[in-house]
C-alpha cells in the first residue's frame, strides 16, 4: 500500500484504526466500553451489600427509601453502605485515572 508516496508494509494499520477512521463514533464506543469494564472491575471489589446498594442507586435509579424496602434494611444502613461504596470508588486510582481521561 502506498501512503503519501511511501510504501507501507501492508497491514501496519490495525482494525481499530480503520474502524475509527470509517466510523467517527467508534472511538466513543471504545471509550464507553472501557469505562464500563472499569466500573465492573471496581464493583467486583466491593462487598456484596455495597455493590447491591450502589447498583440499585446509580444504575436502577432507586431512592434510598426504595432501596431500603427492596433489601429490607433501614435507610441508615443503606446510606452507610452507599457511602462506603462511594468512598471506595473515589479512592480507587484506576477510577480516578479513568475520570481524568474522560475530562481531558
Amino acid at each position: 500500500m502506498t501512503l503519501f508516496g511511501f510504501s507501507t508494509g501492508g497491514d501496519e494499520f490495525d482494525q481499530s484504526d480503520t474502524e475509527i477512521h470509517e466510523n467517527p463514533d467508534a472511538l466513543d464506543n471504545i471509550m464507553r466500553q472501557d469505562f464500563w469494564k472499569q466500573i465492573e472491575l471496581l464493583l467486583k471489589k466491593l462487598p456484596r451489600m455495597e455493590r447491591e446498594v450502589f447498583i440499585l442507586r446509580f444504575m436502577d435509579h432507586l431512592s434510598i427509601k426504595e432501596i431500603s424496602r427492596v433489601l429490607e434494611k433501614s435507610e441508615s444502613t443503606i446510606k452507610t453502605h452507599l457511602y462506603r461504596a462511594l468512598e471506595k470508588f473515589k479512592n480507587d486510582s484506576s477510577m480516578l485515572q479513568l475520570l481524568e481521561e474522560g475530562t481531558s
